[in-house]
């Protein structure tokens, strides 16, 4: 006799759970049969899908019945708790479980079988009969369930659950300290040889009136908000404890960084392999006497061997040798210090390392400005205005004393904080709309003149006296100092670093200390000519316009 075919039962309701695990394991088995049914054909693809949302069906029952006896299991405890029961009183099946009544009888008479008070909630049957729904045993259940651990406060606890890659253990069961030490065990075996898994998951508990469902719903957000906030939903209706926070305050190891090495000067750089370098300076172009002129009268006179006409001998020239100078940090810092305070540590050598460039362009500019020709200009008016006609009157001089080409730009390192001055003169002027200023107004307006502008940081003299200082500026400087040059007449010559890293020594170590930063470069500055030069210029950044009359010259 063959077998009969698997059906679904009609209401998986009704079953109750070992029928419902058998019904789950029989509809698998009889899934699995037709799959590997050689005749199987595309005309049983339809019973083949109904089968499987069946099993899906029965699934998802189960699962929500485990999810019910979980959700009563932590009931209990949080019952238990807040009457000051530290544990469960284990008591004996036949008073906690109900037996699964799933004997289908027909109703006597007229009577309803809803009518009759603490029943259970009758479900029709397929045949017209009414079959009350199984009742799950939670006694039953409770003497295999995980224990969960309820604090005294009423279950405000993190819930900890296990994952389906744990072998051994139930998913979505809940587990104590204990199981999840075994579970990670037991993980960490799977994870030998590498990769990951999922050892456990842990949710935080939240009463239901402090949810929110919807999160695109404004309403509901700020009545949850309101609710949380409500002072009468605490005991005593105050949301802070008379006595305090208790808790100590948080730690942020972390330092703002607010120092940058950006705004220096600006020059070409080479590289530097020796301990110094030779350079020849360019020489000066002097046209009388590399050219000459013969007119006629010259010519006559010629006969008797006077005049000749000159000619020019190559001078022999000696080359400019500069030597370097070496530029570095060190930094120091306790063993322990570094184990336990690492961001401290990696501040200063940030730190360290902004403090060296600022220091080695510092060092070049001042060696460039000792060499530069030092001019003062005459008083003129306003900032702006005076700073634009003293370099317009020294590019013009510098490039008819030296014949520069057109392609030659000369460049202007000029005090950072000067841009802000001259912002601030052109909008105290009458009429001046500031906010009609392009970005880049003052770069474009000395492009004009043939000028680039570098704005520099932390240049002398105005910066650290008056600009800068300890105590704040209250008023701009009244004089600025530029320095003037052809472009490429500076460069930087810059050696190949020598670092040693973090160094341990016999030393430090008897103080338990080591060197947490040490390195060192040598650098030079390369002057090629043919002349910088110092620019002082009196300013005042009152928004003054020329006047209207023929002022007085020399004005620059």
């Amino acid at each position: 006799m063959a077998d009969q075919p698997y059906e679904l039962p009609d209401d998986i309701a009704t079953l109750s759970a070992e029928d419902l695990d058998t019904q789950i394991a029989a509809a698998r088995e009889a899934f699995q049969a037709m799959r590997t049914n050689p005749d199987l054909d595309l005309e049983s693809m339809p019973a083949v899908r109904a089968l499987a949302a069946g099993i899906k069906a029965m699934e998802a029952e189960r699962t929500a019945r485990l999810s019910q006896v979980q959700d009563a299991l932590a009931e209990l405890d949080t019952l238990a708790a807040e009457i000051g029961l530290d544990d469960h009183a284990p008591a004996a099946p036949q008073q906690l479980a109900a037996d699964t009544d799933t004997t289908v009888e027909p109703p006597a008479g007229d009577e309803d079988p809803a009518a009759e008070p603490g029943g259970e909630e009758p479900v029709t049957a397929s045949a017209g009969v009414v079959v009350p729904k199984p009742r799950l045993s939670l006694g039953l259940v409770r003497q295999h369930a995980p224990r969960q651990i309820v604090p005294r406060n009423g279950g405000t606890g993190i819930t900890i659950t296990a994952s389906a890659e744990v072998p051994g253990s139930t998913l979505g069961s809940t587990l104590d300290m204990d199981g999840l030490t075994e579970s990670v065990t037991r993980v960490a075996g799977l994870v030998a040889n590498g990769g990951k898994a999922l050892a456990a998951s842990y949710q935080l508990p939240f009463a239901k009136d402090l949810i929110v469902n919807d999160a695109g719903s404004v309403e509901e957000g700020t009545m949850t908000v309101l609710t949380a906030s409500d002072q009468r939903r605490l005991k005593g209706g105050d949301l802070v404890a008379s006595g305090g926070w208790c808790a100590p305050s948080e730690t942020i190891y972390d330092f703002v960084e607010y120092s940058c090495p950006d705004n220096l000067w600006d020059l070409p750089e080479v590289s530097l392999s020796r301990g110094g370098l030779r350079y020849y300076m360019t020489p000066e172009l002097d046209i009388n006497a590399m050219s000459w002129e013969w007119t006629e009268a010259d010519d006559i006179s010629a006969v008797d061997g006077d005049p000749t006409k000159p000619c020019f001998k190559i001078p022999c020239v000696d080359p400019v040798e500069v030597r370097c100078t070496a530029y570095g940090v060190c930094v120091q810092s306790g063993i322990l210090s570094q184990r336990f305070f690492p961001e401290l540590n990696t501040f200063y050598i940030r730190r360290a390392m902004v403090a060296y460039e600022m220091r080695l362009k510092g060092a070049m500019y001042a060696q460039a400005r000792a060499k530069a020709t030092p001019v003062t200009t005459a008083p003129s008016f306003a900032s702006f205005t005076a700073v634009y006609g003293a370099l317009a009157l020294q590019v013009a001089d510098m490039v008819e004393r030296w014949h520069l080409c057109d392609r030659i730009n000369l460049e202007v390192a000029m005090p950072w904080w000067a841009r802000n001055m001259f912002l601030a003169d052109i909008a105290r002027r009458s009429g001046s709309q500031i906010c009609d200023l392009p970005a880049r107004c003052i770069e474009d307006k000395f492009a004009e003149i043939g000028v680039r502008v570098n704005w520099v940081k932390n240049i002398p003299p105005a910066v650290p006296t008056q600009i800068g200082a300890v105590t704040p500026a209250t008023d701009w400087p009244d004089t600025i100092e530029v320095l003037l040059y052809p472009a490429g007449a500076f460069q930087m010559g810059r050696g190949p670093e020598v670092n040693l890293g973090v160094v341990h020594d016999s030393t430090l170590m008897a103080t338990n200390d080591h060197t947490a930063l040490w390195f060192e470069s040598c650098n030079a500055l390369i002057y090629r000519g043919p002349e910088a030069r110092r620019v002082t210029i009196p300013v005042c950044a009152d928004g003054s316009v020329g006047p209207r009359k023929t002022p007085v010259c020399p004005t620059a």
